[in-house]
């Protein structure tokens, strides 16, 4: 297998859309035909987030002073510690930030953290490092389109089956980005 799908499953884990959905289907949030056209300023927003951190990998690991192993393996932990999160909530910790009927607050939380969080964030200059830049941001521009459409397509209120269904979506997402981030630590810590 190719590195680019890898590479796509990983963001995919990693905004996982599934979480970011049920995270939008907070009741106080706006109604369903505003948060349609809410998706996009947020996507936006958030592919810009993404794009200055997979593009500008190199200047982020020189600011930070660390090596690009060093990284990785901090970067597995970021992601595991979000993977737990959604493992035993089944949405994204962020979910209350959508709880608001402020159309521009609702688009910027949903851009950053909700679908841009630190995880995605640290996990775009990792693997900008590991695969390169336009690949990461390629993938992550797939995973995060699948995160706004996610959000903008989540019924007010939930049903409880879409509901199930999607708890069980976020949490296999979740247990698959449990995985890559003991790989990432794993081979950081090997390099180190």
């Amino acid at each position: 297998m190719s590195e680019l799908p890898l590479l796509l499953l990983a963001m995919i884990a990693v905004v996982n859309p599934a979480a970011v959905a049920l995270a939008a289907s907070v009741e106080a949030a706006p109604a369903l035909e505003q948060r349609r056209w809410l998706a996009l300023p947020a996507l936006a927003l958030a592919v810009a987030l993404v794009a200055a951190a997979a593009l500008l990998h190199e200047r982020w690991l020189d600011a930070l002073d660390v090596s690009a192993a060093s990284f990785e393996a901090a970067a597995g932990f970021v992601l595991l510690a979000a993977a737990l999160v959604t493992l035993v909530r089944g949405r994204a910790v962020e979910a209350g930030l959508l709880a608001t009927r402020s159309p521009r607050g609702y688009a910027a939380a949903l851009a950053f953290p909700v679908s841009a969080g630190p995880a995605v964030l640290v996990a775009a200059i990792a693997y900008a490092e590991r695969g390169g830049a336009g690949a990461t941001l390629a993938a992550a521009a797939v995973a995060l389109v699948l995160a706004a459409l996610a959000s903008a397509a989540a019924p007010l209120p939930l049903p409880a089956r879409s509901a199930l269904w999607l708890g069980v979506a976020a949490r296999t997402l979740a247990a698959l980005l449990a995985v890559l981030a003991v790989g990432l630590i794993v081979d950081g810590l090997r390099a180190v």
